[in-house]
């Protein structure tokens, strides 16, 4: 799958320094392994009508929609002194599609947990999704809020110092649509 994702249009981040590189695929940027991750989803996950996705781009409210999400869906389970949330992070509680697919299918066999995160648009998601009658939540972000916190995760991913990443730049290739902002459409 690495030489496939090779041959995809790729662009590196001027403002990153060359430190992060985006390729295109699907008619969406996204990094190489979520590439990797959302392909062998389309190829092989099957959706249950038990599913609840939760898909927004990322940098949108991701945690706080994971972290609501698991509150509601395990509040008979687990008391306000007993809940994961209290020592875990959402992001660990809740599956990624593109990422945490092993532990999706061990959920489905147990039925144990219908919860389920992608940042995959709409169009890219497997079609099982589409046709299993699960349920979709989608949140949305305002854009300006979306363009600042996709320049400071970045940057601070990469342990870029602010002077030496210009907001610009960044702001120039968002508005070029070389960002993760239409993961999620």
């Amino acid at each position: 799958m690495e030489e496939t994702i090779k041959t995809f249009p790729q662009h590196t981040c001027s403002w990153l320094k060359g430190k992060f590189t985006f390729y295109k695929n699907q008619d969406f940027w996204n990094i190489k392994k979520f590439h990797e991750g959302g392909i062998l989803a389309q190829q092989s996950f099957e959706a249950q009508p038990s599913d609840v996705f939760l898909c927004s781009p990322p940098k949108t409210g991701t945690v706080w929609l994971k972290a609501l999400a698991f509150a509601i869906i395990t509040r008979e389970k687990y008391d306000e002194s007993t809940s994961p949330l209290l020592t875990t992070m959402p992001h660990e509680c809740i599956p990624l599609l593109e990422k945490d697919l092993e532990q999706i299918e061990e959920n489905h066999k147990n039925s144990c947990f219908p919860l389920v995160a992608t940042h995959l648009p709409y169009n890219s998601l497997p079609e099982s999704i589409l046709s299993s009658n699960c349920r979709i939540v989608y949140i949305y972000r305002n854009i300006k809020d979306v363009i600042v916190s996709h320049y400071h995760f970045l940057r601070e991913a990469i342990k870029l110092p602010l002077e030496d990443a210009p907001f610009e730049e960044a702001f120039d290739e968002f508005c070029e649509g070389v960002s993760w902002f239409e993961v999620g459409l």
